[in-house]
């Protein structure tokens, strides 16, 4: 459309202001910033007088907050719809159009979809609120320190949302915070709708990290467990050397539960076998290395051959070693 019909609307506007008609001068604004953009600054020069008022019209509010979306000032825009959401809870709609607007039109800005957020929980909403936000934890547009913050938030709101923790939990384990993340999923793994598969793909990403880690090891065992990848699971346990007395009880019980796969491969044949002898049961862990030390596929110089030897030797069957 030609710059004339924005310069009229624009001084329509103007006309309208200054008769105290705020509703229409929104309305003649709100056609000038739909033709031209870029009037947003002129749009909201005319409205700067109105804005100063306590008791700012609604209208000329909504207006400024459209105009400031398009004129770059975001941060001022979820300003003003945090206040017209405040004063009259009927034009939720319209604001969470203008979110869904800025957070389309400044896409590495975590603020408008942090406050869609807080509108939708003010509103009673904390499904749809939890959903925004967890939706937002994902964009890797905006930075990880701000989506940690966000989902902080609302987590000490409604820390029983298992979805919330496992989310919180996973942005965590980004961020490196291994303490805070086993400790959410340590809270919620008892609960009916507690995501295994989720959990373990956050210790996963916590163990590459925290390889040497025993306690996180055994969490992320137990969640692949739980979620039937038991080969996974096997790798996961760390060496019995590195264990006390009642984790080391654990890890060899989870090896007999599943004795059959261990035996098949020497790594966790020798772990296991390792777990025994701390145990003072090496006529068990003689078993085991034996039978690992029969496997066709194993390799020549693989150390449980040695460990068998070791123990075959200190069991004074020199002749067998």
């Amino acid at each position: 459309m030609p710059d004339a019909d924005t310069d009229l609307l624009v001084g329509v506007g103007r006309f309208h202001l200054g008769r105290n008609a705020p509703d229409r001068a929104a309305y003649a604004l709100n056609r000038a910033l739909e033709l031209d953009g870029d009037s947003a600054d002129r749009v909201l020069g005319e409205l700067e007088n109105s804005l100063a008022h306590d008791e700012c019209s609604l209208d000329v509010l909504t207006t400024a907050a459209r105009a400031c979306r398009l004129g770059g000032q975001p941060r001022r825009a979820v300003e003003m719809l945090m206040e017209i959401e405040g004063r009259d809870s009927q034009r939720l709609e319209t604001v969470l159009a203008e979110f869904r607007d800025l957070r389309a039109g400044y896409p590495d800005q975590i603020l408008p979809a942090a406050s869609m957020a807080e509108v939708l929980w003010r509103q009673d909403s904390p499904e749809a609120a939890v959903r925004v936000a967890r939706e937002a934890a994902t964009m890797d547009a905006y930075p990880l320190h701000e989506r940690v913050a966000m989902l902080r938030e609302f987590h000490e709101r409604d820390g029983g949302n298992t979805g919330l923790s496992l989310a919180l939990a996973d942005l965590l384990a980004e961020q490196g915070d291994r303490s805070e993340a086993c400790d959410l999923i340590e809270v919620t793994r008892d609960r009916d709708d507690f995501d295994a598969d989720l959990a373990a793909e956050v210790t996963g990403r916590l163990h590459r990290k925290f390889a040497d880690h025993a306690g996180l090891a055994l969490l992320h065992h137990d969640l692949l467990t739980r979620c039937g990848r038991v080969g996974e699971a096997l790798e996961a346990l760390p060496p019995s050397g590195a264990l006390d007395s009642t984790t080391l009880a654990q890890v060899t019980t989870t090896f007999e539960q599943h004795r059959q796969q261990v035996v098949a491969d020497p790594d966790h044949a020798l772990n296991f076998g390792r777990a025994l002898i701390l145990q003072e049961r090496s006529d068990d862990a003689l078993q085991i290395f034996e039978t690992a030390a029969a496997l066709e596929s194993l390799p020549n110089a693989h150390p449980i051959l040695m460990e068998w030897a070791g123990l075959l030797h200190a069991q004074g069957e020199t002749q067998r070693s």
